[in-house]
């Protein structure tokens, strides 16, 4: 019989309570998903041994190995040509084998360490060689040579497994690779030209990392030999007497605060009785999380037998009305807000997407009372959310209520929402899971979603913990949620895993590249919207292309390749004629069929022209004030900006706001709109700029006006977002502008008032930054494939897509922590710039794109029926839009401020 070796997970870890190990004469045989790796590790091989005519010496084991300690097995090799011992010590996160072996006779190869790895397991990356897509790989083996240096390799991208040789007498010769079947491939590190009597001394580290493309072997190393991080999380506070009895209808109840908490558990929609569960509990207790003041309520309970589809639910009672657009009550969810979550122009209603089904239905026309944004049912799955938390905010009755947890439960992601019925006051929802997992890479040659959560089968003697956070306050601060948020971020935050992903320098190397190669277009120096068919001739206005012009000519002169340096020029030269010679105002497009580069005005299909003029604005400026450090200037950047900046003063109106659209746009609009988004806020950074560059009040004056309006829209708790034919929908884009917009305006008058804004307009743009799966566990699948960064963001309710937009606000997120000292903004800044090296293929077949660089605007998401996102995004006949250069070009924008900030990822 086998010997075996249990492992015990964290107990704040989802998974069986217990994770078992059978160990083997062949070394080990099987190891649960979740310590080693998913579909990576059917076995590790026993020593191998070659004759020198190629012939295989089996078996090296001559008995089973023994227990050598609590988590260690030995063996002794008695083969014959091979004598000595082979000792395997067992970790969470990998193993150690340490090997001393005698050679009794002459052997081509020994080999003390194989890993069979599966044929879908991605990309495996030996020093010295191009990767190698075990996928498509069909030959039946390849030997590698190994150079002199470090003795490090990638195993498997897919899994983040990384090999370290150390401590030995004589390095590895090779690495060969061989195919056993159409699933299983064979890594074997090789001693090569062994004599009779030589004696083979080593230790190999076999460790579960993050990988995100780094070859370094040098920095494999460092890594695999760093000590494993722990996850340090606090003591649960001694629960008071309040407490609450299992009801009938499977719930429980507490009264916290003057607020009532209803916590339900059900088998397949079925309540919990006492004869499911032993000891069920629900206690509560008052303490601090991060400081603020909280009840933390756990509930607690054992299966008495096996279960599936186990489901939590808690609602808390609020006495916060409706939150209509014109009432006093705002609800927040990250992400995500209901002030006026959906407009009844709008034919979808706005958000949040999902209505009281616990499962999408499809609502292809739905009506403005059976709208989900009219706030009767759930919002977004915990998968797509930062923290999972929602809060309900009342003026009218000085009251802000709150209910958090923790991204993930026992049983999978948790999911948040809100009720709220005509007439009634809203209720606050949690949940464990209701739908599937996000789409993730498996094998970067294809992608599968994962099963539903909720499905997954309870063993009987499971304990099943679940951990609320309840606040209630006095105020009429309708973003008082933002300190909760705060520090529900702080506490759930993991201890930050040792990464070996891919540097700065990678990233903004391969994103500029792919712009160069991939996007731009040499004969009309523009940059073109995507690889799809329909984004080859996408109206420029519609790209931005400013900023991807900016990452090759900011990357170009940092890295010495002038072809990126003089192809940056030449389309900032186009964004400055079509500024300078465009009909009215100075932000057009050049003709979506390139009749010969012309300017013409911008068309009702870019949807929303000034924003776009304030984001081509913002960063023609940006690489003028560069190319002016570099010793280059450009009167033709400068003429043009001054003509927009002089533009946006006399269009912004009496009480402040910039123009979404307007008659000089362009021939397809009419009279200035105002009203439509606030997303214009950037235009205060606009002014700013135009300030520093030609002087005159009369920038920082407009600036200043636009800042009180917009600061009023923040203290109402409301945001407009874009883009403007989604009129009132929350976009992200709107505090992202806000925030770049008060920080600068609060850099140049030091005014309190700014200040403040800044920072509420930082706490909007926190709640909509999130990552597949937050906080990304140390060990977990999404982790070894090195989204170790919290920083992406949902674009909006309507539009949900995950994006690289967010790396605009890196200099601001970092200008943030120097100015207030908060360690919570370096943090998320610190988030932001992880997320920067991850959004985009780090080499070909990445992520199942064909070309490094590829970038789309979402290629993971949930199982949902609304149709921007899907992964037939590449595919759908009359909607490929292929990859985007617009993604490609946030990513190489953050990766190149982050590396200029000096941010460690």
């Amino acid at each position: 019989m086998s010997p075996t070796l249990t492992l015990h997970r964290h107990p704040h870890q989802p998974g069986p309570a217990t994770l078992r190990a059978e160990v083997g004469e062949g070394g080990l045989l099987t190891l649960i998903p979740g310590v080693l790796g998913v579909n990576l590790l059917p076995g590790l091989a026993a020593p191998r041994g070659l004759t020198p005519e190629g012939h295989e010496v089996q078996p090296l084991h001559a008995r089973p190995g023994e227990a050598a300690g609590d988590d260690a097995w030995l063996w002794e090799i008695q083969s014959g040509p091979v004598q000595g011992t082979w000792r395997m010590t067992f970790a969470p996160d990998g193993l150690l084998l340490d090997f001393a072996l005698r050679l009794e006779q002459r052997l081509g190869t020994l080999t003390p360490l194989a890993i069979p790895i599966r044929a879908d397991a991605g990309w495996l990356v030996l020093p010295g060689a191009d990767p190698i897509d075990l996928s498509d790989r069909r030959e039946a083996s390849e030997c590698f040579t190994i150079g002199d240096g470090p003795q490090a390799w990638s195993l498997s991208s897919q899994g983040g497994l990384a090999l370290v040789a150390r401590e030995g007498n004589r390095p590895f010769d090779s690495v060969r690779l061989d195919r056993l079947s159409e699933t299983l491939w064979r890594v074997s590190l090789c001693h090569d030209g062994l004599t009779a009597g030589e004696k083979i001394e080593g230790q190999v580290i076999l460790r579960a990392l993050p990988f995100n493309g780094c070859t370094d072997v040098t920095r494999i190393t460092e890594a695999c030999l760093a000590p494993p991080v722990s996850v340090a999380f606090p003591e649960p506070p001694t629960p008071t007497l309040i407490d609450s009895a299992l009801e009938d209808d499977g719930s429980l109840a507490l009264r916290l605060g003057g607020q009532t908490l209803r916590v339900t558990a059900s088998e397949c929609g079925k309540p919990l009785r006492e004869k499911m569960v032993d000891e069920i509990t629900l206690t509560a207790a008052e303490t601090a999380l991060s400081g603020q003041r909280v009840w933390r309520v756990d509930l607690r309970m054992t299966t008495a037998r096996p279960m599936r589809g186990l489901r939590l639910d808690a609602e808390l009672d609020t006495p916060c009305g409706n939150p209509t657009w014109e009432g006093d009550a705002t609800v927040l969810i990250p992400g995500n807000m209901a002030r006026c979550n959906f407009h009844p122009d709008h034919i979808h209603g706005g958000g949040p997407k999902w209505g009281p089904s616990p499962i999408p239905t499809e609502e292809p026309n739905v009506q403005n009372a059976e709208a989900p944004g009219c706030c009767h049912g759930w919002t977004f799955a915990g998968s797509r959310l930062p923290q999972v938390w929602s809060a309900a905010v009342d003026r009218a009755a000085k009251r802000m209520v709150w209910i958090g947890t923790a991204p993930r439960s026992d049983l999978g992601e948790n999911c948040a929402g809100f009720v709220s019925p005509e007439g009634r006051t809203t209720t606050l929802r949690l949940a464990t899971p209701t739908t599937y997992e996000p789409w993730v890479p498996l094998g970067y040659s294809r992608m599968r979603k994962m099963p539903r959560r909720d499905t997954a089968a309870v063993p009987k003697g499971e304990t099943i913990t679940w951990t609320l956070w309840v606040a209630a306050e006095e105020t009429e601060d309708l973003n008082a949620w933002a300190a909760l948020d705060r520090a529900l971020y702080l506490h759930c935050r993991p201890a930050e895993p040792t990464p070996l992903k891919l540097t700065l320098d990678g990233a903004a190397k391969i994103c500029a590249g792919a712009i160069h190669d991939r996007f731009f277009k040499t004969d009309l120096d523009r940059i073109v919207y995507s690889t799809g068919p329909e984004g080859q001739a996408a109206n420029l206005a519609f790209t931005g292309m400013a900023h991807s012009a900016l990452v090759m000519l900011w990357a170009g002169h940092e890295f010495g390749e002038e072809r990126w340096r003089a192809a940056g020029t030449r389309v900032l030269d186009t964004v400055a004629r079509m500024f300078l010679e465009g009909p009215g105002f100075p932000w057009t497009s050049l003709s979506a069929v390139g009749r010969g580069g012309e300017v013409e005005g911008s068309s009702a299909g870019s949807g929303e022209p000034g924003y776009v003029t304030m984001v081509g604005f913002d960063n023609l400026a940006e690489a003028l004030r560069r190319e002016r450090s570099w010793g280059r200037d450009h009167p033709a950047w400068e003429q043009a900006l001054r003509r927009c900046a002089e533009h946006w003063l006399k269009s912004q109106s009496p009480e402040g706001a910039f123009p979404h659209w307007g008659p000089d746009f362009g021939p397809n609009f009419g009279a200035n709109e105002y009203g439509i988004t606030n997303i214009e806020a950037g235009v205060i950074a606009n002014m700013i700029d135009a300030h520093d560059l030609f002087g005159g009040e009369e920038y920082l004056e407009s600036a200043r006006r636009a800042a009180a309006l917009c600061g009023r829209h923040l203290d109402d708790g409301r945001l407009w977002g874009g883009p403007g034919d989604i009129r009132a929908l929350v976009n992200s884009e709107v505090p992202m502008f806000m925030l770049r917009g008060f920080r600068r305006l609060f850099e140049r008058t030091q005014d309190p008032e700014h200040r403040r804004l800044m920072l509420a307009a930082a706490a909007w743009r926190h709640s909509f930054q999130y990552a597949h799966s937050w906080p990304v566990e140390v060990g977990s699948s999404l982790w070894r494939q090195g989204w170790a960064g919290l920083g992406m963001e949902s674009a909006s309710a309507s539009n949900l897509h995950a994006v690289a937009f967010g790396g605009i606000n890196l200099p601001d997120e970092w200008a943030l922590w120097k100015i207030t000292g908060d360690e919570y903004q370096r943090l998320r800044c610190e988030d932001l710039a992880r997320y920067m090296v991850q959004q985009f293929a780090r080499f070909p077949g990445d992520l199942g794109f064909p070309f490094a660089g590829a970038g789309t605007e979402s290629w993971w998401v949930s199982d949902t029926v609304w149709g921007k996102g899907y992964p037939w995004i590449f595919t759908d006949p009359g909607f490929d839009l292929g990859f985007m250069s617009w993604v490609t070009g946030w990513s190489g924008y953050g990766a190149l401020w982050a590396r200029e900030l000096g941010i460690q990822i």
